[in-house]
C-alpha cells in the first residue's frame, strides 16, 4: 500500500469517527498531491464548514467528472442546482432484504466478495449524502469565534467599529470580485490546536473522549450530555463540571455557565481556569462589568502565572480602552509564554496602529497573518494597516479576500471602495460601497464616502444626495459637513454651504482641520461677503507653514488680489481626502 493510499484509508477512517479536523487535513495533503482526483474533491465536500465551500468542492468534482451522480445530489442539497428527478433512487431500490442468503463460505465466496464490494459502494453513497446534509446543519450553526480553553486558535475576533443594522439584511447586490476558493486552500497544513489546559484522565469512562470529540466539533449539547453522565461515575472530578460551564458559554447561556463555575471554585478556590472563564462571561453579560472581569483575570495569573490566555484577555480590554501602551505591556508577557500565538501579534498591531506606528503595525499584522491565513481578522488588520500607509494596492489584495469570507462587514467594503476610488476605479467602488449599504442601510461612513467619489466624478446631485444623507445619520463629525458643504458649493448653493463650513468649525480638532474649514468657507463667502471672504483669506495666509499646504497658500494670496481688484470669483474642485 503506498503513502497516498494509506493517508486515503485513514481519512476514510477519521471520518467514520466524525474526527472532521484530521479528515480534512489528509485531504488537503492528498489534494495538493493530485488535484485531479475527484474522490477526494467528493469526500473533502463532507468536512468542509461552509455552503461555500462545499459547492466549491462538487463543481470541483463535477469539473473533473461530469457524469459524478454524488456530486449532483449534494448540489442539489445546498440549492446550487435544481431537483433532478432522475437522480431520485427508486423506493424499491431504497428497500433492504434483511434475510438475503449469503451461500455458504465454502462455494460462495465470488458471491460474497461482490455483494461486500456492491456494500461498500451504496455504504459511500449513503455517507456522503448523511455527510453533506450533516455538514450543512452544522455549518448552520452558530460558532463561538472567542478563544476558549482547549481549542484551536479563534477564527474571529470582535471589532469594536463594526456597525450591525438594527433591521433585516436585505441583499441588493451580491459583490464577488474573483472566484472564492477556500481559505484552507492556501495552507501547506492545517494548524494544531493548543492543547487542553484541563486534561484530567477519566479511563473508566468512555463518555469522557466523546465529550471531548464533541469540544472539537462545537457539539456543545452532546458534550453537557456526555459529561453529564461521566460527573454521575466521579462526582468531586471539578474538571466535568468546569468544562461543561465552557459548553454553556459557548452556547451564550450565560447564567448557566456562570453556576457551573461557582460551583468549580466551590469544590476549588484556586482553580485558575475557573477565573479565566467566568471573566469571561462577566464580560460577555454585560460590558459594565469590565472591572470584576479584569480582578478575575488577574486572579487567575495570581494562580498560574502561564496562563497566556488570561494575558491576552488583558491587552484585548486594554485596546478597548484605547490604552494601547498597557496593551503592549502585556503581551511581551504573552511573547515570552506563548511566542507562536496568533492573538499576540494581532493585538500588537492594533496597537502599533492605534499608536500610529505603521511599520511596527505592518510587521506584526503580517506575522499574524502567516501564522493563521484562515483567521479572518488577520486579513481585515493587514488590509487596514495598508490603507492607513496609504497603499491602496495591498489594500485591496487583503479585503477582497476578506469580503469574499465576511459579507457582514460594512465597514470592509468601505474601505474597499475607498481605496478603489483612491485608485480612480469607480466602478468597482460603487459597487463596494453598495455592498455596504446592503448590509446595513444606516451606515454613515459607506454614504459619506460614496458621496466624496460622486463629487470626483463630478455627479453633484447624487452626491448632495448622499452626503446630507451621511450628515443625517451622524451629524457631529468635521468630515461630513465639510464634505456637504462642498457638495453645495458645486450646486451654487453657497448660502447652506457657508452654513455647514461654519458647523464644521465646531468640530475640528486640529490647525490643519481648521485651515481646511477656513479654505473653504472663504470660497463660499466670496458670493455672500466679500469682507468676510477677505478675512478668512488672510487668516488662512497667516496661519504656519506646517498647518496649509502651499497650494492652499498660493491660492488665497491669488483670491486677494482678485477681491482687492474686483473680478469673477472661480470655485475650486473639492479634492478627496480618504481617511480610514
Amino acid at each position: 500500500m503506498t503513502m497516498e493510499d494509506t493517508m486515503y484509508h485513514e481519512a476514510m477512517v477519521a471520518i467514520r469517527q466524525g474526527e472532521r479536523e484530521r479528515a480534512r487535513d489528509l485531504l488537503v495533503r492528498l489534494i495538493k498531491k493530485k488535484p485531479d482526483q475527484p474522490q477526494y474533491w467528493l469526500w473533502m465536500s463532507a468536512v468542509v464548514d461552509t455552503v461555500k465551500e462545499r459547492n466549491y468542492c462538487l463543481k470541483e468534482v463535477l469539473r473533473l467528472d461530469p457524469e459524478n451522480k454524488n456530486a449532483c445530489l449534494g448540489l442539489i442539497m445546498t440549492g446550487a442546482l435544481p431537483p433532478d428527478q432522475s437522480l431520485a433512487i427508486p423506493l424499491r431500490k431504497q428497500r433492504r432484504d434483511w434475510q438475503a442468503h449469503l451461500g455458504s463460505l465454502a462455494d460462495g465466496g465470488a458471491k460474497k466478495a461482490l455483494w461486500i464490494q456492491s456494500g461498500v459502494y451504496l455504504a459511500i453513497l449513503l455517507g456522503v449524502i448523511l455527510l453533506v446534509v450533516g455538514g450543512l446543519m452544522l455549518s448552520e450553526g452558530s460558532r463561538d469565534t472567542r478563544a476558549g480553553w482547549g481549542g484551536s486558535q479563534p477564527t474571529g475576533a470582535p471589532s469594536p467599529t463594526h456597525h450591525p443594522s438594527p433591521s433585516p439584511v436585505v441583499r441588493t447586490l451580491e459583490v464577488t470580485f474573483s472566484t472564492a476558493t477556500p481559505l484552507w486552500m492556501l495552507l501547506n497544513a492545517t494548524y494544531t490546536p493548543t492543547p487542553l489546559y484541563v486534561n484530567t484522565p477519566h479511563p473508566r469512562s468512555e463518555a469522557y473522549r466523546m465529550a471531548m470529540h464533541s469540544y472539537q466539533r462545537r457539539d456543545w449539547d452532546g458534550m453537557i450530555n456526555l459529561l453529564q453522565q461521566v460527573a454521575t461515575l466521579e462526582p468531586d472530578a471539578i474538571d466535568l463540571y468546569f468544562y461543561i460551564g465552557e459548553a454553556y458559554r459557548m452556547q451564550h447561556n450565560l447564567t448557566r455557565a456562570m453556576q457551573y463555575y461557582e460551583r468549580v471554585l466551590a469544590m476549588d478556590a484556586d482553580f485558575a481556569p475557573a477565573y479565566l472563564a467566568r471573566s469571561r462571561a462577566l464580560l460577555a453579560s454585560s460590558p459594565a462589568k469590565a472591572s470584576q472581569a479584569q480582578a478575575d483575570l488577574q486572579k487567575a495569573i495570581q494562580l498560574d502565572p502561564h496562563i497566556f490566555e488570561a494575558y491576552l484577555d488583558l491587552a484585548q480590554q486594554a485596546l478597548a480602552n484605547q490604552d494601547a501602551e498597557a496593551a503592549l505591556d502585556y503581551l511581551e508577557v504573552v511573547a515570552e509564554l506563548q511566542p507562536n500565538s496568533f492573538l499576540l501579534y494581532y493585538y500588537r498591531g492594533q496597537a502599533y496602529l492605534w499608536m500610529n506606528e505603521l511599520d511596527a503595525a505592518l510587521e506584526n499584522a503580517l506575522k499574524a497573518h502567516k501564522i493563521d491565513l484562515t483567521h479572518l481578522d488577520g486579513y481585515r488588520l493587514v488590509a487596514e494597516v495598508y490603507l492607513a500607509q496609504g497603499d491602496y494596492v495591498n489594500a485591496i489584495q487583503y479585503l477582497d479576500i476578506y469580503c469574499r469570507y465576511n459579507e457582514d462587514d460594512p465597514e470592509a467594503f468601505t474601505w474597499l471602495g475607498m481605496a478603489y476610488a483612491s485608485l480612480g476605479e469607480s466602478e468597482p467602488a460603487l459597487k463596494a460601497f453598495q455592498a455596504a449599504l446592503s448590509i446595513n442601510r444606516i451606515y454613515d461612513q459607506a454614504y459619506l464616502q460614496r458621496g466624496l467619489l460622486y463629487l470626483e466624478m463630478e455627479s453633484h446631485h447624487l452626491a448632495l444626495k448622499d452626503l446630507q444623507e451621511a450628515v443625517r445619520l451622524q451629524p457631529k463629525t468635521f468630515r461630513g459637513r465639510m464634505s456637504l458643504g462642498k457638495a453645495y458649493l458645486q450646486v451654487e448653493a453657497y448660502g447652506k454651504a457657508y452654513q455647514e463650513f461654519s458647523t464644521a468649525d465646531a468640530y475640528d480638532e486640529t490647525e490643519t482641520e481648521r485651515a481646511e474649514m477656513i479654505y473653504w468657507r472663504a470660497q463660499s463667502l466670496e458670493h455672500l461677503n466679500r469682507v468676510a471672504a477677505v478675512r478668512d483669506w488672510r487668516e488662512l495666509v497667516n496661519m504656519p507653514v506646517t498647518v496649509v499646504p502651499e497650494e492652499w497658500r498660493q491660492y488665497a494670496l491669488e483670491r486677494l488680489a482678485a477681491l482687492l481688484t474686483p473680478s469673477p470669483t472661480a470655485t475650486r474642485q473639492p479634492t478627496r481626502t480618504p481617511t480610514p
